[in-house]
């Protein structure tokens, strides 16, 4: 019943590291929940906002890539069918690549997997000492377009003294504000076609090179 709702994020810490029957109870119990608001919408004068977007956040993808398998794929790959059909048009695997070295070959075959049923995976990095080398973070976004994960953006770690050993010199943020503004400049018209890759993930790669 929720008016503004349009964007759900399934962590918990880690979203994969429910069990196959947990996670497809968890989708199919969104579907539910989606399906009825989508429904009370054609009779509503005054449209509730739809939902559009899922995303599942999890650093299983870094750790063991083997987690993504045929079978949760597949559970993924029916929840977009359906989902899809109620105005969901967003379906994201959320993860946190640190470093180019990460990035092995099943990796790149768990990727594949995930891309070919019409979700796409997204990197988060969190810029801490040990990963922000310069040109670390610009090799890294590189290395990640060519399997196909698409870099979100770049998490400056906060908090406390519990965090100040992940906490990066200014000088060092300062110097990754400058690379990301020169490598990443664009114009608008290039950024209408980066907004679109979200929508075909199967081409992806090919996308985002051309």
């Amino acid at each position: 019943h929720d008016t503004q709702l349009r964007d759900i994020l399934i962590t918990g810490g880690d979203a994969l590291m429910n069990t196959d029957r947990q996670l497809k109870h968890l989708l199919d119990e969104l579907y539910f929940m989606s399906k009825r608001k989508y429904e009370a919408n054609q009779n509503r004068k005054e449209k509730y906002a739809q939902m559009s977007r899922i995303r599942l956040g999890s650093r299983l993808l870094v750790f063991i890539p083997q987690r993504i398998t045929d079978k949760l794929v597949k559970i993924l790959g029916d929840f977009k069918k359906r989902a899809s059909q109620i105005g969901f048009n967003q379906f994201v695997i959320q993860t946190h690549f640190e470093s180019a070295i990460e990035i092995t070959p099943e990796v790149k075959e768990a990727v594949a997997k995930i891309l070919s049923v019409g979700w796409i995976v997204t990197n988060q990095e969190v810029f801490i000492p040990a990963v922000s080398v310069r040109g670390h973070t610009i090799r890294l976004r590189k290395a990640l377009n060519d399997i196909g994960i698409l870099p979100y953006y770049t998490f400056s770690v906060k908090g406390f003294k519990e965090n100040s050993t992940n906490f990066t010199n200014n000088a060092r943020v300062a110097q990754e504000i400058k690379e990301e503004k020169y490598i990443g400049i664009y114009n608008k018209e290039i950024d209408k076609e980066i907004v679109q890759l979200a929508s075909d993930s199967t081409n992806l790669i090919k996308n985002a090179k051309s």
